[in-house]
């Protein structure tokens, strides 16, 4: 998690040059295609991950939401098939998140 300290430690920095009106258009962009580079990425991601959600719904004959809330009720089996697709449900929603936070939605 020490990466993760030093990454908020420069974005408070960054942050503190901002409110103190220290910043140029070269730092604008640069922000700007960060977030767009981490978008791309996201997008990119979420497109993989619901392809592999797609074998599973095909097998099943089953959506991917109606899976996860029936597998977390216990109303199914504990096959090794429905962790794998579950813990791709969550990726899912966490690369949703991030992609939503990324465009300002959260």
């Amino acid at each position: 998690m020490v990466e993760g300290i030093q990454i908020l430690d420069k974005i408070h920095n960054l942050e503190k040059l901002v409110q103190n009106k220290f910043y140029d258009e070269i730092m604008i962009q640069t922000m700007d295609k960060l977030i767009q580079y981490e978008e791309r990425s996201q997008r990119k991601e979420l497109k993989k991950l619901d392809e592999e959600r797609k074998v599973f719904e095909k097998k099943h004959k089953m959506d991917s939401h109606i899976f996860h809330t029936k597998f977390h009720n216990g109303e199914i089996g504990d096959e090794t098939d429905f962790f794998e697709w579950d813990a791709l449900c969550e990726m899912y929603e966490d690369t949703l998140k991030r992609l939503n936070i990324l465009k300002g939605k959260e």
